[in-house]
């Protein structure tokens, strides 16, 4: 799940989360690749920091693009691939979670800084090189054992063409986890950016929305998410499968 929830994890507690993904017919602008990307893993690790905050870290040592199709692009030329895929790291995201507001007619209301560092580079065509900075409200809210999550905000993204210049993206994410079974829940999301540049969005800040459903699995202190979904733009994915593990240790 992408659509972040304004609890924290707790003090003294750590999260750690693994997973696979694998997205088909997905667009990279800026090098003209085309094709299925896996990320082998995605890893997270979320640290409390007190009873209503923690820090958050997320990246994956190894994504993988089987190329199906080259385009002509901007970029196009430094791609060091010539054959049929190719591979980088997967760019960290740093971010903090405070939950401001506990419940205030069973709601809780918290705010998300997160900062997303160029570790994908050019030559692969995978990378962007640049930095984007994002700040989210998230709200919170269970009904009837059905928790729902929303999250609203601005992405500064840097235009990966002109570094003196930037496109400010509306950011947005609804999640709905249910029912009374604790041991297993289904869940949806949705959740995407949107280009708020008049015309055409410059390239690489496309905006992009990705809908998935599935299954939460939860047996002591670890859950499974098993989800499918499709994107909803000319960037893909066409279709997308996310397998997630994570465990909380401590208090």
């Amino acid at each position: 799940m992408s659509t972040e929830d304004p609890e924290p994890i707790g003090a003294g507690r750590i999260a750690a989360a693994a997973g696979v993904s694998a997205g088909t017919d997905i667009v990279f602008p800026l090098s003209g690749l085309r094709g299925t990307l896996y990320n082998l893993p995605l890893a997270s690790v979320t640290f409390g920091l007190g009873p209503s905050a923690d820090l958050q870290i997320s990246g994956g040592p190894y994504d993988r693009l089987d190329i199906s199709s080259r385009s002509t692009a901007p970029l196009s030329p430094l791609v060091h691939s010539t054959g049929s895929s190719t591979s980088d790291v997967h760019d960290i995201v740093l971010g903090t979670r405070v939950r401001w507001i506990d419940d205030v007619g069973g709601v809780a209301v918290g705010s998300l800084f997160a900062v997303r560092l160029p570790n994908a580079k050019h030559p692969s065509g995978l990378g962007q090189d640049t930095t984007d900075f994002s700040a989210l409200l998230l709200v919170g809210k269970t009904v009837a054992g059905v928790r729902a999550a929303g999250n609203i905000g601005v992405t500064i993204m840097a235009e990966p063409l002109n570094a003196s210049k930037q496109n400010d993206v509306l950011t947005y994410g609804v999640s709905l986890t249910g029912g009374s079974n604790r041991a297993f829940a289904p869940l949806a999301e949705i959740n995407g950016r949107k280009s708020t540049r008049k015309g055409t969005a410059p390239i690489g800040t496309e905006s992009r929305s990705i809908a998935r459903v599935g299954a939460r699995f939860t047996r002591g202190r670890a859950t499974l998410d098993i989800a499918a979904g499709r994107g909803f733009n000319t960037i893909g994915p066409t279709m997308i499968f996310d397998v997630g593990l994570t465990r909380v240790f401590g208090e």
